[in-house]
């Protein structure tokens, strides 16, 4: 019969606490720099129309890192020094905080955050500007999780102490009650909401789309229209963006403001370079199809080259004569200038720049990477928390059940407490290595 080599454990147990902290810090930091950063500063993150999901992600990052703080340093140093060192109740509070109050306010917090992508996506289809909710509305969403969690979860969890076992005083019920709401409940519903989220197809009935044309036959309709007639386009036949993202699998954040355009579209995008010469129909730039102050190949409105005509083949303006002829296309952020699409910028009769909403045909092009990112941090919150729970349930809470070998259960029951542990680095880790955070909110 195997018996538990308890110094081996000891040893093991000290060194997985402190490289855990270490890795929840550091992956909780990069998490918080990447959604700064992704925002474009710091009043971004408070006040910009992503305001209710940045500050609902950085109340988990918060979150997350009190754990490493609290939760985790209590148990390394009752490991490194001696249960007297710390108080009963402090040991108590870290670890209904880690199992039960923080599995429960991660998995609503991801219900909220599908909601935000479900209803941001709501309101840039019937509003023809990016409209900022507000701070107060921001800080509101952001601490609902926790509001939840302190009303319900707290509760349930507050109960008599055994000072000298140093355990809280549970009827058996009780003790079932608190992990069905505390890990099961919100688990499920984050697994739930993320997963309807992907199979809902916003953006692609014909009614949110304004019953537009393939995208593929209206662009080879209005190239041919042109070269035949010189005409400008119908409304009908303005072509569009296609929604394909299930088709190629690229994303590009919702940044309400910036339009991104396809492989299959023909755009152009100055630089200081010198330019080639290109042989293209005679179209003139007024005649262009326009939507939502964007023109079809993603210049401005108000943008009018001087073309030169050198033996029947156009040419494009050199750096500076294009400069001369209009203002800088990207903005309106210093710094991010090279990171945002052309086609993204419209100016103020003052010269000042703006930013535009996508159009409605590209904003189906924007969402799935989003969603996929929500949908896989609900699963790692499960796989984190299910097994736990189904242990707790199955045998710890389980009158009837057979009792294991002191190595089988020793196993089991350190391997389900560190895939709770775990999953405060492991969460920020899949949020930052997803990507979802680029070019997303209002940079």
């Amino acid at each position: 019969m195997g018996t538990v080599d308890e110094d081996a454990r000891e040893y093991a147990w000290k060194a997985l606490l402190v490289t855990t902290i270490v890795l929840t810090i550091l992956w909780n930091i990069a998490l918080m720099y990447k959604i700064i950063n992704a925002a474009g500063s710091l009043t971004a993150v408070l006040t910009g129309p992503r305001g209710p999901r940045y500050q609902t992600l950085v109340s988990l990052v918060v979150g997350d890192v009190f754990v490493a703080m609290f939760s985790l340093v209590i148990e390394v140093i009752l490991l490194f020094e001696d249960n007297t060192s710390v108080k009963c109740r402090s040991v108590l509070l870290g670890r209904i905080y880690l199992r039960y109050i923080m599995p429960f306010v991660y998995g609503v917090g991801i219900v909220v955050l599908t909601a935000e992508c479900a209803f941001f996506r709501r309101r840039m289809r019937r509003t023809s500007s990016s409209e900022n909710p507000g701070a107060l509305m921001s800080l509101a969403v952001s601490v609902l999780p926790w509001i939840l969690g302190i009303t319900i979860a707290l509760p349930l969890n507050i109960a008599d102490e055994d000072i000298e076992k140093c355990q809280l005083i549970y009827s058996l019920n009780r003790a079932r009650t608190i992990v069905w709401v505390c890990q099961v409940l919100p688990v499920a519903m984050a697994v739930f909401f993320t997963t309807l989220n992907i199979c809902c197809r916003q953006n692609q009935s014909p009614a949110s789309v304004g019953n537009q044309p393939e995208p593929a036959a209206a662009f080879t309709s209005f190239l041919g229209q042109q070269n035949a007639t010189g005409a400008a386009p119908t409304a009908q036949q303005q072509p569009t963006a296609p929604p394909y993202e299930e088709e190629h699998g690229v994303f590009a954040e919702p940044h309400p403001g910036v339009s991104v355009l396809p492989p299959t579209m023909v755009s152009y995008q100055p630089t200081n370079s010198s330019y080639q010469q290109y042989q293209s129909p005679n179209l003139n730039i007024s005649q262009q199809p326009q939507y939502g102050g964007f023109l079809f190949h993603g210049q401005p409105q108000h943008a009018h080259h001087h073309h030169h005509m050198v033996n029947g083949i156009r040419t494009q303006p050199t750096g500076a004569q294009f400069f001369q002829s209009q203002p800088p296309p990207y903005g309106p952020y210093p710094g991010h200038g090279q990171s945002l699409p052309a086609g993204s910028v419209t100016y103020t009769p003052s010269g000042q720049p703006s930013l535009l909403p996508p159009p409605p045909s590209l904003r189906l092009f924007y969402s799935l990477r989003e969603k996929r990112a929500l949908a896989m941090a609900s699963l790692v919150l499960f796989v984190c928390v299910a097994p736990f729970a189904i242990f707790q349930l199955s045998y710890v809470y389980n009158e009837d059940r057979e009792n294991l070998k002191t190595l089988s259960r020793t196993i089991i029951s350190d391997l389900v407490f560190w895939l709770m542990a775990v999953r405060s680095f492991v969460t920020p880790f899949f949020w930052v290595m997803t990507g979802s955070f680029k070019m997303s909110g209002s940079r």
